[in-house]
């Protein structure tokens, strides 16, 4: 199947679900590994108090960036018809690290300012850097850079990939909430661990729902490869020279 090209909603989300199933070791394997720690982490410091919550939630945030990067990497392989690795996905994907947590971190803050001065200017910031992912993988560009082709790449659409991608979180969450709980619920009923019983139950479930988590992190790289196919006429001889880094 060929991946560089113009998609429907429908099709970028079936098409990340298809990848997925191709190749649902690496990239589950990419997932789990930072988001374990983070899971597990938030578990140990959660009866802290305020500081735990702090603390638990930027452990994921900070994971969620071992996630976004290497999968940009290990999707742009499969559609280069490559076989991807986890050590080679996070090897390419944190070449230029500084870079990557620039951007990161900076789309994360312009976006959580966003939502707490008004919901309306946290959304539209949300749709503006959805793409910076992909860009920051693929693209040799600074920091400020990044976040603006970004919003270029996606102008005329930013509404259809905002509709995409809600649409594609629901057929994520279902499911990941749906295992999460008949895990959990198992968990409890057949172990006896005590004072821990129900945070280990509950920390197993929210692990478990993670197996149907990664489409979500894979929808972003195929809206990036639509936007381009779209206005750039974007072509594999591309993405193979962009992956040479």
């Amino acid at each position: 199947m060929y991946y560089l090209k113009a998609y429907s909603a429908g099709s970028i989300i079936a098409t990340s679900w298809r990848i997925y199933f191709r190749e649902w070791r690496t990239i589950f394997l990419i997932l789990i590994l930072p988001m374990t720690a983070a899971h597990v982490l938030s578990f140990l410091i959660k009866h802290t108090g305020t500081l735990g919550t702090v603390v638990g939630s930027l452990a994921t945030l900070f994971a969620q960036a071992f996630i976004i990067f290497p999968t940009v990497v290990a999707v742009s392989e499969v559609c280069l018809d490559i076989r991807p690795t986890v050590a080679r996905s996070y090897r390419r994907a944190f070449a230029r690290p500084g870079r990557l947590f620039g951007a990161y971190f900076l789309t994360v803050a312009i976006v959580f300012g966003g939502f707490i001065l008004l919901l309306i200017p946290g959304i539209l910031f949300s749709v503006w850097y959805m793409l910076v992912g992909p860009v920051v993988v693929l693209e040799a560009l600074t920091v400020r850079a990044t976040l603006k082709r970004s919003r270029e790449l996606g102008r005329g659409y930013y509404w259809r990939n905002f509709g995409t991608l809600f649409g594609g979180s629901i057929l994520v969450l279902i499911p990941t909430m749906l295992i999460a709980g008949i895990a959990g619920a198992s968990i409890g009923y057949l172990t006896d661990a005590g004072p821990w019983r129900f945070g280990v139950a509950e920390l197993v479930g929210n692990l478990m729902g993670l197996i149907a988590a990664p489409p979500l992190a894979i929808m972003p790289v195929l809206l990036y490869y639509d936007m381009r196919a779209r206005k750039e006429g974007y072509a594999a001889a591309q993405l193979a020279e962009e992956l040479r880094f």
